[in-house]
């Protein structure tokens, strides 16, 4: 989840940027951002149900996928006010799988003892700090290599007869291949993000046919350890 939510942080901030805009272009943007947070959040705390739990994780991880689809139409010609849509969806899901998947986390650990709560709280925190940070290196790496090899087709195959148009050349090329590159990354987190979410999607159905819930152990655990109490 926290690679796919690169998309944002780094993917789509990292093409506004290299389009020219500057904070100040994008305040609208950010605004948007923290008012899906919010709504996300809100949204959370009514519906997060704990027989419930894989569901907002599928939700979730399928709005990454409809907002990537829908980057990939990015452009030269793209304005912070194209990505709204979009970033609306990732960061509602980046805050809406959040309070299911730490809630069954917490109930798992509380179900072997208290000794795996602190363990859990842990290796959570480290998972999603290096999970956004391997994101943000793969897609930094993926968006160089791309730019690169964009830039080297485009390069071989632009008129470079007229020597004093070379400079304005080269800054038009380098603008497209680095747009394409974004293009690129944008088309492979929408496939990730909805090769993921089938995946979830099969499970979740098995589930449902099979009339097993992931947690059952889990949740009698708590009963009876209420029921002890």
């Amino acid at each position: 989840m926290r690679i796919l939510l690169s998309e944002q942080s780094v993917g789509t901030a990292g093409l506004l940027t290299n389009l020219g805009y500057s904070n100040d272009q994008m305040v609208g943007f950010y605004g948007v951002v923290v008012a899906a947070t919010l709504l996300a959040l809100l949204i959370s705390i009514w519906l997060t149900k704990a027989t419930e739990l894989r569901r907002p994780v599928i939700f979730a991880v399928a709005l990454i996928a409809l907002g990537a689809w829908i980057d990939t139409g990015a452009s030269l010609n793209s304005t912070p006010e194209m990505f709204y849509m979009s970033q609306f969806f990732i960061a509602f899901a980046a805050v809406y799988f959040m309070g299911p998947m730490v809630f069954e986390g917490m109930l798992r650990a509380i179900a072997n003892g208290p000794a795996y709560i602190i363990s859990f709280s842990v290796i959570f925190s480290i998972s999603q700090t290096i999970g956004g940070l391997v994101g943000a290196a793969i897609i930094q790496a993926f968006t160089t290599i791309r730019t690169q090899t964009h830039y080297a087709d485009m390069m071989n195959s632009a008129n470079l007869g007229d020597p004093a148009a070379l400079p304005q050349i080269i800054q038009n090329v380098t603008r497209q291949a680095t747009v394409a590159a974004y293009q690129d990354l944008f088309f492979v987190m929408a496939v990730m993000a909805t090769v993921t979410t089938i995946v979830l999607l099969l499970n979740f159905a098995y589930n449902r046919y099979h009339k097993r819930n992931p947690l059952s152990k889990e949740l009698a655990i708590l009963a009876k350890m209420r029921e002890g109490k």
